[in-house]
């Protein structure tokens, strides 16, 4: 049986037991003998730690659709006008990530308090260390190379997306979304924007499910609580269940091996 959240891993730590606070109130359950707890060398710093050995397929936690962060369970899309959200492109081209999970990212960031994922996203990095956000004393170090090149066209191309299609998109609903108030417009910058793309780029996980009554397969992306925490390395990855009220829960087990992504009734 799961653990009580509030006996689960030590007591050090206020943003530890905050988190904790957040999966409990959202059904996200953690399953022994994976613990969360602050690390020993920062307690401001939160991991998920295994016990014990564990064999495979045990069940280490299940996240509840609605807790995780995607375009189907987002604020962005009616904040922003479904129709407009809706034309949106799926990705942001060469680097591949989601563009309107990073839209929503930014959007329920600039929410803060108000976002139903305050409580999670306060608990993660401000953005990821990769490239696209490294300072000029970085970036020299990859002068003359191809990452550097490619770094400069992802930028150029982010750009392009924020000025054509995400900055337009802010400006309308602004005029047009009284709950629009409600969004810090200094963090739906630019900066803003490209910090949300290094977070859906690095920590986000693709889930499948089978929606309508045509039965039309589609993937899905978003952050999934406790999954992005973990090593990515190591063999751990999401199995996907359908449940009956039209939407895909996530359960983490252990796997010594690939594993495929299973087709869920939603």
């Amino acid at each position: 049986p799961a653990a009580p959240m509030e006996a689960v891993g030590d007591a050090e730590g206020g943003r530890v037991e905050g988190l904790r606070t957040w999966l409990r109130e959202n059904r996200v359950r953690l399953h022994h003998p994976l613990e969360l707890r602050a690390r020993q060398d920062n307690a401001d710093n939160v991991g998920l730690f295994i016990v014990e050995p564990i064999p495979e397929g045990t069940l280490l936690a299940e996240i509840p659709h609605e807790a995780i962060l995607s375009e189907r369970t987002s604020s962005a899309p009616r904040l922003l006008g479904e129709r407009a959200f809706a034309r949106l492109p799926q990705h942001t081209g060469s680097m591949g990530c989601s563009l309107r999970l990073s839209v929503c990212i930014m959007i329920e960031k600039a929410l803060g308090s108000v976002s139903k994922w305050f409580g999670y996203l306060r608990f993660l990095p401000d953005y990821e260390h990769i490239p696209l956000v490294w300072d000029t004393a970085l970036c020299d170090l990859m002068k003359g190379t191809e990452l550097e090149d490619s770094t400069q066209e992802d930028l150029a191309e982010v750009s392009t997306i924020y000025e054509g299609l995400v900055q337009p998109l802010i400006a309308e609903a602004a005029e047009t979304c009284a709950d629009f108030a409600t969004v810090d417009k200094d963090a739906v910058s630019f900066e803003a924007f490209v910090k949300a793309i290094t977070l859906a780029s690095s920590r986000a996980f693709c889930y499948e499910h089978v929606a309508g009554s045509a039965s039309t397969e589609q993937v899905s992306e978003g952050l999934i609580p406790l999954a992005d925490l973990l090593n990515h390395r190591l063999p751990l990855s999401p199995d996907y269940r359908g449940s009956y009220s039209g939407s895909t829960d996530v359960t983490l087990r252990y796997t010594s091996r690939p594993t495929r992504r299973t087709r869920c009734s939603s």
